[in-house]
């Protein structure tokens, strides 16, 4: 089966200083619809350098409030 792992309290905490205040910060961590390609690249960021994941799928449905091309780079 897959484990699907909560963030330490240290990750969270980098997270919800990183990420808008409406951001889900459990797993799945959401970054709502208005994260733009900075809240995906400081988040991903984070997530790599915590060590805590394995992998991860980022998901991003565009909804007009960012340039899809810099959310993907």
């Amino acid at each position: 089966g897959l484990t699907v792992p909560e963030p330490s309290p240290e990750l969270h905490a980098r997270l919800a200083g990183l990420l808008p205040g409406a951001a889900s910060l459990g797993n799945p961590i959401d970054l709502i619809a208005a994260a733009g390609p900075e809240a995906y690249r400081r988040a991903i960021e984070a997530m790599l350098t915590s060590g805590e994941f394995d992998s991860f799928l980022v998901l991003y449905t565009p909804v007009g409030l960012a340039d899809e091309d810099d959310v993907r780079k």
